[in-house]
Parts: C-alpha cells; structure tokens; sequence
C-alpha cells in the first residue's frame, strides 16, 4: 500500500488549475493587508484612482481641442503687458517612513489690455512674463474676448505638450484598468 499523502480532497489528488487557483486566492488574501474588509479599500481606492485619471484626461483633451480652434479659428491681435507678477505654492508631503518632501511651484502671469473684434478695450490676464509696456501676441476664440491667450501657447511646442499630456493621462487610465482588472 502507498504511504499516506493529504491532497485537502478525500484521497483524490488535486488537479494543477485546482492547486493554481487555491495559490491565487492564498495571495489575494495576503496581499489585502488593512483593506481586508472584504475588498472596500480596494474598490475605494480604484474609485478614487480612476476618477481622478480620468477628470486628468478630460482636462487635457479639452486643452488640446481649445489649443487647435484657436489655432484655427482663433482672432489674433496685439496687446500691451500692464502688470506681471508671480505666485508660488509650497505643498509638504510625509511619506510612511517619516521623509519629508516639499515642492515649490512658481507660475507667471502678465495682465495684458488688447482691443477686440468690435472694438471694446478688453484687459485680461494670461500665463508667462511679458515685460510691461511690452507687445504682446494674443489669440482668442471670436465672440468670446475672455477666453485669451499668449499666442506663444498656441504654438507647436504648445501642442506637443497638451498632446503629450493626453497621451500620459491616459497611461493613467490604463493603469487603473490594469490594477481592476489584477494584472
């Protein structure tokens, strides 16, 4: 008689998609960790996740799509820098260990007052340092003066970047598919 071996089914030995499937779950469980409560954290977390990748992707494709009207429809004209100046944001971040990350982000902007299609004085603001009382090239969307820009942003590099943008938000998106999906 063969020597005793437990298989956890009666005496008939498990099958290998049997045997993959139980090392699965084994791991699934281990894995869960503080978000055990029966895969609410994780759904939580995969909410949160795919949510905000996807409003980051909105916003990027709506930043492509007002990039090429304005560059295609967009009235162009010259206007006079009045006022630049700068604003900075400091955010601190403490990861599990303890370490302590700053970041610091300054953003320009210049106002600029420019004449529109009908001839009404229009004083707006818009991104980048542009010397005051220096010229500067304006693109706005016709019958809506307040929708301005440099024209320096409406570029091809202006493009690439929005574009490129699109193209790493929805690697995001994709991540959070991947994550839903366990791969």
């Amino acid at each position: 008689m063969p020597p005793y071996t437990p298989t956890g089914s009666g005496d008939r030995p498990r099958s290998f998609t049997r045997r993959l499937a139980a090392a699965r779950a084994r791991r699934r469980y281990r894995r869960r960790g503080w978000m055990s409560l029966s895969g609410v954290g994780e759904a939580l977390f995969g909410l949160v996740w795919m949510g905000l990748a996807v409003l980051f992707l909105a916003v990027a494709v709506w930043n492509v799509v007002d990039i090429v009207e304005l560059r295609s429809n967009g009235m162009r004209t010259t206007g006079t820098a009045l006022r630049t100046w700068t604003e900075t944001y400091t955010s601190t971040s403490t990861d599990a260990n303890g370490n302590t990350t700053t970041t610091t982000t300054t953003d320009e902007y210049t106002r600029v007052r420019f004449t529109d299609q009908d001839g009404a004085t229009q004083i707006e603001t818009v991104s980048g340092r542009h010397k005051p009382p220096s010229a500067v090239a304006l693109v706005y969307h016709p019958g809506d003066p307040h929708s301005v820009r440099a024209a320096s942003e409406v570029t091809n590099v202006g493009l690439g970047l929005a574009v490129f943008l699109v193209v790493f938000s929805a690697g995001f998106v994709l991540f959070g598919i991947a994550l839903a999906t366990d791969w």
